[in-house]
């Protein structure tokens, strides 16, 4: 979705990012609360049957942004569209990917990721041990879209406004998604565990928008498309070891604080690693067209940095 948005739009790709992205809000708000209707009614395996079919659909919406012939012609048209060249080659590759701003942002990218879940995978079972009801923290979790949904929204806007800054925002959001989850193991009561989850939340859908589209200011717009689909790769790895090392460790420490301190930390160094490349704004660079020029053969040549 984020590649089909960075081709549809050539204006206000960031605001337009942070929009095509904010249904997943509405998804964190809806769906647990769905589901659990769900399975009261038709049994876990009726609940999950029906989820399936629901998100089946995801397949019709991915069909509609699919280019037009009309619009594939007309990029292929389009200079300000096309990729630098070099001579008669195309300069687009995985060079990338060895610039220092792209792998620092990978390492955040990995550390992000992998603190993401935490509280929604763990929250549960540190709030029954306390003797909330199930019932009670489900609520609490759903709730955290609404603050999601604001977070990504805002983001969005004050990127769109402020577009040399982002890299800047998004260092802000992760440190205070870190720090914020420090008031975890400290709540006993439902109602601090859903104020803690509506701000997460907010942090959270903030720090998700600002993930993405930090990136068109670290790299070259050229490369945002193979940069974010190496992204998706490795916070797919991140994903998949954060939340099940910390819930290890918190059995093996018998201590439910423990995964928190550690998301906290994974968030606050990632931000910490962004922080040399808060002030790169390659945004402006990328959209501005390239200037020409006549030499003395009258022949066109394109200026590029």
């Amino acid at each position: 979705m984020v590649i089909a948005v960075n081709r549809y739009f050539q204006k206000a790709k960031m605001l337009s990012v942070s929009f095509g992205v904010v249904g997943a809000s509405v998804g964190m708000l809806s769906f647990p609360l769905l589901i659990r209707f769900l399975a009261e009614l038709y049994g876990l395996n009726g609940a999950l049957l029906i989820h399936a079919g629901l998100c089946f659909n995801i397949v019709a919406c991915g069909a509609t942004i699919f280019p037009s012939k009309r619009r594939q012609f007309n990029k292929e048209k389009s200079d300000e569209d096309k990729p630098l060249t070099c001579g008669n080659k195309e300069t687009v590759g995985f060079s990338f990917c060895l610039q220092p701003p792209f792998i620092a942002y990978m390492f955040t990218n990995f550390l992000f990721m992998a603190a993401l879940y935490i509280p929604t995978t763990q929250i549960p079972k540190h709030a029954v041990s306390i003797g909330i009801s199930v019932n009670d923290i489900s609520l609490a979790i759903a709730v955290s879209g609404i603050g999601n949904m604001f977070g990504r929204i805002s983001f969005g806007v004050l990127s769109h406004r402020y577009e040399s800054h982002v890299v800047k925002l998004w260092i802000i959001c992760l440190t205070c998604s870190g720090l914020i989850m420090l008031m975890v193991p400290f709540s006993t009561k439902v109602e601090e565990f859903t104020i803690f989850m509506i701000i997460y939340g907010y942090f959270e859908g903030a720090s998700s928008v600002g993930w993405n589209i930090s990136l068109f200011n670290l790299i070259n717009l050229k490369y945002y498309e193979r940069g974010i689909s190496i992204a998706y790769f490795v916070a797919g790895i991140g994903l998949a070891v954060g939340s099940p090392f910390t819930a290890f460790l918190s059995e093996e420490f018998s201590s439910n604080g423990i995964s928190y301190y550690i998301g906290c930390g994974m968030f606050v160094l990632g931000a910490f690693i962004m922080i040399p490349f808060a002030s790169i704004s390659a945004i402006t660079d990328n959209v501005l067209p390239q200037p020409k020029i006549q030499n003395e053969s009258n022949s066109t040549v394109k200026l590029g940095r």
